[in-house]
């Protein structure tokens, strides 16, 4: 009996010690993310802008104040870019909107990693995403196609919590997510999609709450699409509609081989050869993805296929899906797959780990070998990724040519 005693004693301080690991990993993976996007962040293009970036200058410009940027598209990008850009009117304050967008999903991309897999995985997940090449380049310019990513990510985040806990925060956390996505264009078709994968969840936990909480959920929607449901009314076009449906977003799509083309293009940039999305997003023809990572993406979605009947696996393949249609009409950029891949990325390193305890159960110096190699492995992506874009990428002549713009 003593002994029982002194062991459900000692539970509580294991778990503590295993939430401090966490939060740990997650100070760690913010701050590296942090460090990197913002090392060199207006020098590295001697303080010049590129067309994207003025056209974003010139949207800033026209939601001024602040409060105008609400009831727009891209509402939630512009009024953090107002806060960060009265910091100081240069580049670097300009561009670091986009950085605390790339923050936020790196810490979003630990956190579900972290939760599925642990917290040594989760790192390794954030240093996938973190230094691919399309990542640095997105999350490092002033254009808000940056929230692509985000939404991506928190849509997983959303539809994790409502099915693991399904009750009110986490369905009041997904109608949050769905609203807030409403204000990136293209993002509705992703909802929809979300939408197909928690119908299910959703009703059964709204039909279980009590008329104050229901009020509360529809009421915390009605709020936050407000502002974008007021932009689409006031200044209803059908080229207004188009936008936000995400029609004609990277480029119109006319007929059937457009699409194709496009739909198979998507992986090849992502990790073949990339069919620029623009000169300044890409490195030549490199792909988006060093080759490094792109097995351990390969390893993850066979399991994922393999396993189908778990419900994470089909969630994280059906939304990958959906975005690989979406970018097949131009609706997002390939760009936006990233975060997703580097969770199949993690999903990989996870599997082939397990595989290689089970065959050294006690062998702690064999374990610790197989972690070794996998961050070996991590380690020359990481490497290849970073320096292909901090050393080679600004000093390509496409590059060079495309930033000839002052910050006025």
């Amino acid at each position: 009996m003593q002994a029982k005693t002194l062991k459900k004693k000692q539970r509580p301080f294991t778990g503590f010690v295993h939430l401090n690991a966490r939060a740990y990993g997650l100070l760690t993976a913010i701050t590296a993310s942090a460090l990197l996007l913002m090392w060199r962040l207006s020098s590295q293009t001697g303080n010049y802008l590129n067309s994207f970036e003025i056209a974003t200058k010139h949207q800033l410009y026209l939601n001024s104040p602040w409060w105008k940027s609400v009831s727009n598209i891209y509402g939630p990008y512009y009024v953090l870019l107002h806060a960060t850009y009265a910091i100081g009117r240069n580049v670097w304050t300009f561009r670091l909107a986009s950085v605390v967008v790339g923050i936020l999903v790196i810490a979003a991309l630990y956190w579900i990693v972290s939760t599925w897999h642990g917290y040594k995985i989760g790192l390794l997940a954030s240093a996938i995403c973190l230094t691919s090449f399309g990542f640095l380049a997105i999350s490092r310019e002033a254009t808000p196609i940056s929230s692509q990513l985000l939404v991506t990510i928190f849509l997983v985040i959303a539809i994790d919590l409502i099915k693991r806990n399904p009750g009110f925060k986490s369905l009041l956390f997904l109608v949050a997510v769905f609203a807030c996505s409403l204000y990136v264009p293209g993002a509705v078709w992703l909802i929809i999609a979300a939408l197909a994968l928690t119908y299910k969840q959703i009703m059964e936990v709204f039909g279980q709450l009590s008329s104050s909480l229901r009020l509360t959920i529809i009421g915390t929607g009605l709020l936050l699409i407000t502002p974008i449901a007021n932009f689409l009314i006031r200044f209803s076009s059908m080229s207004n509609l188009a936008t936000w449906l995400g029609y004609g977003l990277n480029g119109k799509v006319h007929a059937l081989k457009e699409f194709l083309t496009n739909f198979l293009h998507t992986p090849m940039t992502l990790f073949i050869h990339s069919y620029a999305i623009n000169p300044i997003s890409t490195l030549g023809h490199l792909p988006l993805i060093p080759i490094a990572y792109s097995a351990l993406i390969v390893v993850g979605l066979i399991t994922y296929i393999t396993r189908i009947s778990n419900w994470r696996w089909r969630t994280l393949i059906f939304l990958l899906g959906a975005s690989w249609l979406l970018c097949g009409f131009n609706v997002i950029s390939p760009l936006s797959l990233i975060p997703l891949l580097s969770i199949c990325g993690a999903t990989g390193i996870a599997y082939i780990l397990k595989e290689w305890y089970s065959v050294f159960p006690r062998n702690q110096i064999a374990r610790a070998i197989g972690l070794i190699v996998a961050v070996g492995v991590l380690s020359l992506g990481a490497f290849y990724g970073v320096r292909s874009y901090i050393v080679a990428w600004s000093h390509t002549p496409s590059v060079i040519a495309s930033y000839k713009s002052k910050l006025n």
